[in-house]
C-alpha cells in the first residue's frame, strides 16, 4: 500500500503551486471566495454546489490562521492552502480505495485486489487532474468511499450503529455535491436484502432516512436557515447538468461519451473492458460485497450519463467501484490460466495502464509552464487605454465577448480568448449570434498581439490526454500552455480603415 500512495502523492502534490496567485483553475475561485465569505462572517447567497467544501476549508483556513498567522494572509497563501488540503483529500480516497478493494475481493485475493483497486484511482487521469485542485469532487468521494465501506460493516454485522454512520457520511456526500447522497442507495439495498422481518427492515430504513438529513445538515448546516435557497440551488445543479454546459455538451444522455471516452481515457482501453466485464461477474456469481459495489458504481454511472454535458470527472464517484469490478474480474481470469501466462497477463495489465501515470506526468510538467493568460495580463497592464478582457484571457478576465453584442462598438481595447470563442465557432449554428459578435471585432478592430501557446492547444486540452494533453512532452521544455489570447485595438482612431494603431514593442506575435 505504500508505493500506491506514494505514487498518489507524487501526482498529486509535485508543482501544486505552480502559477499561483496568478492563475487559479476555472471552479477554484467558487470554493475559494465562498470559504473566504464564511470566514469574514458573510452568509452564502448561491448554492449551484451545497456548502460542505467550503465549510471545511474555512474552517482549516480559521485553524491555520491561529497556528501559523499569515501563511494564509493572501490570496496565494489560501489558494495554495486549499489545493494541499483537496490533494491530501485526494490521497486519503486511494487509500480508502484500497479498503474498499480488500472487502470485495474473492477470498485469498484480498492483497491484490486491494492494491489494484487503489493503484487504479492512484493514477486515474481524472482523479489526479481534480484532486489538484480547490474542488468538492474528492471530498464527496472520501464521504462516498466512506459509507460504502460502513455499509458493508453493516451487512456483515447487522448492526444498526454501521447503518447510521453510512447513512451519515451519505449525507455528508450529498452536502458536498447533491449527487453524492445516491450513494445511500447501497445501504437501502443492504436492509432489504438482510435475512430479517419486515419490522426490522422497516426499522432499518427509517435510520437511513434519518441519519442521511443528519448528515446533510452536519455538511451544509446553512440548510436549517435558507432550505428554499439550498433546494433552488440543487435544482439549478441539477438541471444545469441535463441542459449542458457550453462547449461540453451534446443532445442526448451521454452514457456512451463515458464508455468510449471518457473510462478508456482515465486508464485505458483494457481496464475499461475489464470494469465491464466485471459488472457482468457480480451480477452473474459475485459475492454480497461486489454486487453491492457494481450497485454504486452503476448508479453514478446512470445518473451521470443521463445528463447531456460530457464531463470526464463527473465519473470520479463511480471510479473505485468500476476499478474494484475490473480487479476481481482480472485476477479471476488470470486464475484460469497457468502460472507463468497468469503472471504474464498480471504485467501486460500493469502495463496498461503505465501510459494512465504517464499523462498525470504530463500534466504536472505542464502545470509549472509559463501559461499565456500570464503573459497577455502584463501585455494588457501597458495599454494606454480600458480593456475588455473576457475569461480566460487573463486571470481576471470575465464573461464572454461573444454575450457583450456592444463590444465592437467600444473605445476600447478587447482581449479574445480561443477558449471561449472556440466553443462558439465549434457550433456556428447553434450560436450564430456570438460568432458575429466575434466576426465583427475582428473585422474593426487592429491587432495589438497575439499570444499563442507553443502547441495548437484546444479549450479542453488537459481534461482528457486525447484531447491535447499527450501530444506534450515527457522531457525538455513543455513551452507555454494556455489560450490564444488575441489582443485587438478598437479606439475610433485605430480601428481598420482609420489609420494608426497601437502595438506594443516586441511584435505581434508571442
Amino acid at each position: 500500500m505504500g508505493a500506491v500512495l506514494a505514487v498518489a502523492t507524487a501526482l498529486r502534490f509535485t508543482n501544486l503551486g505552480a502559477n499561483l496567485p496568478g492563475l487559479a483553475a476555472a471552479d477554484e475561485p467558487v470554493v475559494v471566495d465562498r470559504a473566504r465569505l464564511l470566514l469574514d462572517g458573510g452568509g452564502l447567497r448561491d448554492f449551484d454546489w451545497p456548502p460542505g467544501a467550503m465549510y471545511l476549508l474555512a474552517a482549516l483556513l480559521r485553524a491555520a490562521e491561529a497556528v501559523w498567522p499569515g501563511l494564509v494572509a493572501t490570496a496565494g497563501g489560501q489558494y495554495l492552502f486549499g489545493r494541499v488540503v483537496f490533494a491530501l483529500v485526494g490521497v486519503a480516497c486511494v487509500a480508502l480505495a484500497v479498503a474498499v478493494g480488500h472487502r470485495v475481493a474473492d477470498p485469498g485475493r484480498e492483497r491484490a485486489t486491494a492494491l489494484a483497486t487503489g493503484l487504479l484511482l492512484a493514477v486515474s487521469y481524472v482523479s489526479v487532474r481534480l484532486s489538484r485542485q480547490v474542488h468538492p469532487d474528492h471530498l464527496q468521494l472520501a464521504a462516498v468511499l466512506a459509507s460504502f465501506l460502513a455499509v458493508l460493516r453493516f451487512d456483515a454485522t447487522g448492526r444498526a450503529r454501521w447503518l447510521a454512520a453510512a447513512g451519515t457520511f451519505a449525507g455528508l456526500a450529498a452536502a458536498t455535491k447533491y449527487v453524492g447522497g445516491a450513494v445511500a442507495v447501497a445501504a437501502v439495498a443492504a436492509v432489504l436484502l438482510a435475512p430479517s422481518p419486515w419490522r426490522a427492515r422497516a426499522r432499518h430504513l427509517g435510520v437511513v432516512a434519518l441519519s442521511v438529513a443528519g448528515g446533510v445538515v452536519l455538511g451544509a448546516p446553512v440548510l436549517l436557515a435558507r432550505p428554499g435557497d439550498v433546494w433552488a440551488g440543487a435544482r439549478f445543479q441539477l438541471g444545469h447538468q441535463a441542459g449542458g454546459h457550453l462547449g461540453y455538451d451534446q443532445a442526448g444522455p451521454s452514457w456512451g461519451y463515458h464508455l468510449v471516452h471518457t473510462l478508456p481515457g482515465n486508464w485505458g482501453w483494457p481496464v475499461t473492458l475489464l470494469a465491464v466485464a466485471g459488472l457482468v461477474m457480480a451480477a452473474a456469481r459475485g459475492s454480497r460485497p461486489q454486487r453491492l459495489a457494481a450497485l454504486v458504481g452503476l448508479t453514478f454511472v446512470a445518473l451521470f450519463g443521463a445528463s447531456g454535458v460530457r464531463f470526464p470527472h463527473y465519473l470520479i464517484p463511480a471510479l473505485p467501484f468500476l476499478g474494484a469490478s475490473a480487479a476481481v474480474a482480472g485476477l479471476r481470469l488470470a486464475g484460469r490460466l497457468g502460472r507463468r501466462a497468469a503472471a504474464a497477463a498480471v504485467a501486460v495489465l500493469a502495463a496498461s495502464v503505465v501510459p494512465a501515470a504517464v499523462d498525470g506526468a504530463r500534466l504536472v510538467r505542464a502545470s509549472a509552464s509559463p501559461d499565456t493568460r500570464l503573459a497577455a495580463a502584463r501585455v494588457i497592464a501597458a495599454l494606454p487605454g480600458p480593456v475588455r478582457a473576457e475569461r480566460y484571457a487573463t486571470p481576471t478576465g470575465q464573461g464572454s465577448l461573444g454575450e457583450q453584442p456592444d463590444a465592437p462598438s467600444c473605445a476600447c481595447f478587447v482581449a479574445i480568448s480561443s477558449y471561449m470563442e472556440d466553443r462558439y465557432r465549434r457550433e456556428p449554428d447553434r450560436y450564430a449570434r456570438q460568432v458575429a459578435v466575434y466576426d465583427a471585432l475582428r473585422r474593426r478592430a487592429r491587432v495589438v498581439e497575439v499570444i499563442a501557446p507553443s502547441r495548437p492547444l484546444r479549450y479542453d486540452w488537459d481534461v482528457l490526454p486525447a484531447h491535447g494533453l499527450s501530444r506534450l512532452p515527457l522531457t525538455g521544455p513543455v513551452g507555454r500552455t494556455g489560450p490564444t489570447v488575441t489582443i485587438l485595438d478598437l479606439r475610433p482612431v485605430n480601428r481598420v480603415g482609420n489609420g494608426g494603431g497601437f502595438r506594443v514593442p516586441g511584435g505581434p506575435v508571442r
